[in-house]
């Protein structure tokens, strides 16, 4: 799958993004790789999101489109302890795909 970003570059898996990233009231720019781009929808039963089965239909349900991010470095490098885990963004409009470069 693949999504059009704010100044409609398209990207996909594999791509490089940057995106804004919140720590108390500083905020920074993250960029990362995209690990993976899926829908989700509200489990009437649950009441929280699950994953939309690939080719499957929403049904009438709520659904989030859903970029999951491994973040590969920022622009502020606040603290982090370990190695860098995926985040999954659910405000997939303030993602900016970033040009491939030319080899």
């Amino acid at each position: 799958m693949r999504l059009t970003d704010w100044r409609g570059a398209e990207y996909g898996v594999g791509d490089i993004v940057l995106y804004p990233r919140m720590s108390g009231r500083s905020c920074e720019m993250q960029e990362g790789t995209v690990t993976d781009i899926y829908v989700a929808v509200r489990d009437p039963e649950t009441y929280g999101w699950k994953r939309l089965a690939e080719g499957a239909t929403p049904d009438g349900q709520p659904t989030e489109m859903r970029v999951q991010i491994l973040p590969t470095r920022s622009s502020r490098e606040f603290f982090r302890w370990g190695v860098p885990k995926p985040v999954t963004l659910t405000i997939v409009k303030n993602v900016t795909a970033l040009p491939k470069e030319a080899p």
